[in-house]
């Protein structure tokens, strides 16, 4: 359960937003990005964005998707997918609220077990939004769905010989409360920073990094 546990705190890898993003969609359209982070062990990104113009809803629209993988295990064996999308719900003299919604599935090889999970993640945005730069609020939460756990041989020979693969329930959700800030340099470089909170869906602390940083680094063009 301890390793299951372990596992699942891992695949809950860093996704930020990209806020930024979100604005001056006009000049460049598509962000190239990779991103280092400690969540809680320390995870390596890169991903890809495009931004729309919804004219008829007069609304912005970013999609992109993510590959990381904790650097410890680094490898197609471990790793997280994501594939999400943001809009800007409500907009007000450079205030705002931003609606992030992605989908994300990952795999990790232990000792005792492979898992592949299957989890949606909601995250809202709320703050102030300039051209070049932003600085918000940022509240997630994310529910784990489904796992398929299966057992090594070695976990059946000395730890649980009955033990059955297949698909569980997810293990629950977690929230994360945190800031994120953001600058644009010479209109094609984004650098980003976060600084979260992590609990479980029943608020309890998971014993384990006090926060979660992130660092991003992404080229528009």
């Amino acid at each position: 359960m301890k390793n299951l546990l372990a596992v699942i705190l891992t695949l809950m890898c860093i996704h930020f937003s990209y806020s930024q993003n979100i604005l001056n969609i006009e000049e460049r359209n598509k962000t190239v990005y990779s991103k280092f982070g400690i969540e809680p062990t320390y995870v390596l990104a890169v991903g890809y964005m495009h931004s729309f113009s919804l004219e008829k809803i007069n609304r912005k629209f970013v999609l992109f998707g993510e590959m990381s993988s904790p650097t410890k295990l680094f490898g197609v064996k471990n790793y997280e997918a994501k594939l999400g999308g943001m809009i800007n719900l409500i907009e007000h003299k450079g205030f705002g609220i931003n609606y992030h919604l992605n989908f994300s599935t990952g795999h990790v090889e232990t000792k005792n077990f492979d898992s592949q999970k299957m989890a949606f993640a909601n995250k809202l945005f709320l703050g102030y939004f300039k051209r070049k730069w932003y600085i918000t609020i940022t509240g997630e939460y994310e529910k784990i769905y489904a796992n398929k756990i299966v057992h090594s041989e070695y976990y059946r020979d000395f730890i649980f010989p009955e033990a059955k693969d297949g698909w569980y329930n997810g293990a629950g959700g977690n929230f994360q409360f945190g800031i994120e800030t953001g600058i644009t340099i010479k209109e094609y470089l984004d650098i980003q920073l976060e600084i979260k909170m992590p609990v479980s869906e029943k608020f309890d602390s998971y014993n384990g990094s006090p926060a979660h940083l992130n660092l991003l680094l992404g080229y528009r063009f």
